[in-house]
């Protein structure tokens, strides 16, 4: 009664792993997509600024200026300029995910040996024969450490991704706001 108590726990914990790790994806694919929206945005208003600020700076130059007012617009769309820019870089390194040493180390021992068997570099180097062989070799509990090993590295990506996405957003809605700013300066300036 102890070892089926024991196998359905185990059971138990490999099935909520699976669910841990299949939702932290989910919400680095629902990430990634709104990263893909954002970047689309930030292309249609740098599009628009693109056409927009040769009018701002025409007719500006050191000796024509009547008002100081009138390097507003054009302060405000260099100011949309990087904030379009720094919106479109984060959402970029969303996408790209650039891996770091830390996420190296994730699938090093301790004597430098890869041995994650869950990585896609380690399943894909072997052949099938070697990598079913490399998984009989494992214990249950080493499949469980790897495994709760990767639910946590899935979800701290996953985490990383909604920083840079919330900062992305940011600096997207002030654009914005900038942008809209650099049109009604235009407008009442003319």
């Amino acid at each position: 009664m102890n070892e089926s108590g024991h196998l359905a726990s185990q059971a138990d914990k490999l099935e909520f792993l699976r669910l841990v790790i299949d939702s932290a994806e989910k919400r680095r694919d629902s990430v990634e997509n709104k990263a893909s929206i954002l970047i689309a945005s930030n292309a249609i208003l740098l599009t628009a600024l693109a056409s927009l600020l040769p009018s701002l700076v025409a007719g500006r130059s050191a000796g024509s200026i009547k008002n100081a007012y009138e390097w507003v617009p054009v302060a405000l769309g260099a100011l949309t300029l990087i904030a379009v820019v720094v919106s479109t870089m984060s959402a970029i390194r969303i996408l790209v995910s650039i891996p770091t040493d830390k996420d190296r180390k994730r699938i090093m021992d301790v004597d430098g040996v890869e041995s994650n068997l869950l990585y896609f570099g380690k399943i894909a180097e072997r052949t099938k024969a070697e990598y079913q062989a490399a998984i009989d070799t494992m214990t249950d509990q080493m499949i469980l450490e790897q495994l709760v090993e990767e639910a946590h590295n899935v979800a701290r990506l996953t985490r990383e991704r909604y920083r840079f996405l919330y900062f992305s957003h940011r600096a997207f809605f002030v654009s914005v706001v900038l942008f809209l700013s650099v049109m009604m300066s235009k407008m009442f300036a003319l």
